[in-house]
């Protein structure tokens, strides 16, 4: 009785050494060209002697620029204006942001682009909580040509609860960029 237990438990030691190997070594004989794999290579750059390279066409055609062109973002101030209610609290505020926008552009070219701005208003609470709020204004589009110079405003608009009772609002922060640049062709001038 138990040399048949002995010889049940290595003849599953022996299926189970044979399963192991199958395993270990079937992926490395039956091995198929994975698509994940070649995915992953054609988005890392990475090609192997059977992938062909394919050079996308551009969108657009290019243009030649042979001086250095530029925009210059400044903001040249801001001023913080709110409306109160009947007991002394701010609803909201209203956050003007005066910039100038420069171009230096050599050649005869136009070039569009949008001015984003985001500001910070750090408040007070009456029951003395101090609370930040973050707002963006909406994109203003500005054409620019040769050397260009516009000044113009951006509103950023703060609303407030009611149960919020603000008391008091400062500006904490104020960061404006360009948006969506493009050199625009062929525009009459």
């Amino acid at each position: 009785m138990a040399g048949a237990a002995r010889e049940k438990k290595s003849s599953y030691l022996l299926y189970f050494l044979v399963l192991v190997l199958l395993l270990w070594f079937t992926p490395s004989l039956f091995a198929l060209p994975s698509p994940t794999r070649d995915v992953l290579l054609h988005n890392s750059e990475l090609h192997t002697h059977f992938h062909q390279k394919t050079t996308p066409e551009p969108l657009h055609k290019p243009v030649e620029v042979k001086q250095k062109e530029s925009l210059r973002l400044d903001v040249t101030g801001a001023s913080l204006s709110c409306t109160e209610d009947d007991c002394s609290h701010h609803r909201g505020c209203n956050l003007e942001i005066a910039y100038r926008l420069s171009a230096k552009i050599h050649q005869d070219l136009d070039v569009g682009t949008q001015v984003v701005c985001e500001a910070v208003l750090d408040y007070t609470t009456s029951h003395g909580y101090h609370l930040k709020s973050e707002r963006c204004s909406s994109p203003a589009t500005h054409i620019l040509h040769h050397q260009d110079r516009i000044d113009s405003t951006l509103v950023v608009e703060f609303q407030f609860s009611p149960y919020e009772q603000v008391i008091d609002a400062e500006v904490g922060a104020i960061r404006c960029h360009l948006n969506k640049t493009e050199i625009i062709l062929g525009s009459a001038n």
